[in-house]
């Protein structure tokens, strides 16, 4: 059996991951003028509410489960119809330190 390397950031954001800017991840999803491609899917601000922790379980469950993985990025607003939409990073406040 061999075991496939995943999605590497170079592929989607076109920059290593040690080199992964803010700059980066921003030009690929501004480009991105369709439906959210099968790498990384988009969460706006208010996934940092608690209703919000389902929606990015649910993203986070389907890339683990993924041959390939992907990327969750949250703090991306969607807007427009399917086949147009136009992805703008806003950032997201969390309102508490989940993790350490």
């Amino acid at each position: 059996m061999s075991v496939r390397p995943g999605i590497r950031a170079e592929d989607v954001f076109g920059v290593s991951w040690p080199d992964l800017t803010y700059d980066a991840v921003a030009s690929t999803v501004m480009r991105q003028r369709e439906s959210e491609p099968l790498v990384w899917e988009a969460k706006d601000h208010r996934v940092v509410s608690s209703d919000g922790a389902v929606s990015i379980r649910k993203a986070v469950s389907a890339f683990a489960n993924s041959e390939d993985g992907g990327f969750v990025l949250i703090g991306v607003d969607e807007e427009g119809k399917k086949g147009a939409q136009t992805y703008t990073p806003v950032g997201a406040v969390f309102a508490k330190q989940e993790c350490g």
